[in-house]
């Protein structure tokens, strides 16, 4: 994955991506602004050849994105003229609101300051979010790109946002809402969860994360093997869920064995994504020991105190692999890790 919570710089999070990319045909001049500008100083990257192209710019204040928006039919520089050069931009009306909260501490809705500064009320939504985030300190990235491009850099850049602003207990991005509206319209994505050998579909973490999953808009399978004690049959019987959701993209939840389980069938079928919590991978018992799953992001949850399926099992896997795991300090069943797992999921799936 392209974001993981190794850094505590979030302009590193971007930049890695945003240097990573340098041998795609994103770019419109073979580079990308990579400085943080204060916004007051707008007017010296006016004058830059790269803010009078296409392309996508990021707000911010501190270690906090705020905002990530696209320019597609007219210029960078153009574009801003709303969150800037308008006399009612956005961080006109964001200062004269950091000024009120500063003297009287309180704060207004959005309706409120639409009413009291006569701007729209979408304007009203970004004045609002600068002015408690500390207008003096929002500062901007722009990044000039090929029109081709932009919506697929603009998810990829969104999905690290929100991650970041997720895993650091921060305000949600503008964005997000937006993009939840539309994925619950859509209902397109599938989440199947795989139980352990000896727990049940209804679990408490199953539950939680049904719960995670169904608020983001997906649909969500939980299978029923109780009845089922060998584990090929238990793959054989996920492979037989899957085949009737196949006009949906699939997600596959496993836990323990049900780890094992997902693991195995993505070894040899194309899912958007697997998830694992303290998978029950590498155990001398089951057949299969190589695993290669075919799926666009993984990630792996474990506990140090694990006594069943040791947690150097999921680190040999994931480093096999580059994939992203998270060790928590829980035992096998991770059961005093609820609400950092349904974090966790909940990233993902976003991501």
């Amino acid at each position: 994955m392209v974001f993981d919570h190794k850094s505590s710089d979030l302009f590193k999070e971007y930049n890695d991506f945003l240097s990573s990319s340098f041998t795609k045909d994103y770019w419109t001049n073979g580079a990308y602004t990579n400085e943080r500008i204060n916004w007051k100083d707008a007017k010296r990257a006016k004058s830059l050849d790269s803010f009078n192209s296409t392309g996508i710019y990021i707000w911010g204040c501190d270690e906090r994105p705020i905002y990530i928006g696209k320019a597609e039919g007219q210029s960078l520089a153009k574009r801003f003229s709303r969150y800037i050069w308008q006399k009612k931009s956005q961080l006109n009306i964001a200062t004269l609101y950091s000024e009120y909260l500063s003297s009287s501490g309180k704060r207004k809705t959005k309706y409120e300051i639409a009413v009291d500064y006569d701007i729209s009320l979408s304007r009203a939504k970004g004045a609002k979010q600068f002015g408690e985030a500390g207008a003096d300190k929002v500062w901007f990235i722009h990044i000039p790109l090929e029109v081709s491009v932009i919506n697929q850099l603009e998810d990829r850049l969104i999905a690290i946002g929100d991650k970041w602003n997720l895993m650091h207990e921060l305000p949600e991005l503008i964005n997000t809402i937006k993009v939840e509206k539309t994925r619950k319209r859509k209902l397109k994505s599938t989440v199947i969860f795989s139980h352990g050998k000896e727990s049940g579909p209804n679990g408490r973490k199953i539950n939680m994360m049904r719960t995670v999953a169904e608020n983001l808009g997906y649909k969500t399978i939980s299978i029923d093997y109780s009845n089922i004690d060998d584990v090929t049959s238990r793959v054989s019987l996920l492979e037989e869920t899957i085949d009737f959701q196949r006009k949906n993209d699939i997600v596959l939840v496993g836990s323990s064995m049900g780890g094992y389980v997902s693991t195995v069938v993505s070894n040899s079928t194309n899912i958007t994504g697997l998830f694992l919590l303290a998978p029950a991978l590498f155990m001398k018992d089951y057949p299969i020991q190589n695993y290669k799953p075919l799926a666009s992001k993984v990630e792996i949850v474990h506990g140090w105190s694990d006594d069943i399926i040791p947690f150097e099992n999921s680190v040999r896997f994931a480093k096999s692999n580059n994939y992203s795991l998270h060790l928590l300090d829980d035992d096998h069943r991770l059961g005093g890790s609820l609400p950092k797992i349904a974090k966790l999921f909940k990233a993902f799936l976003r991501s």
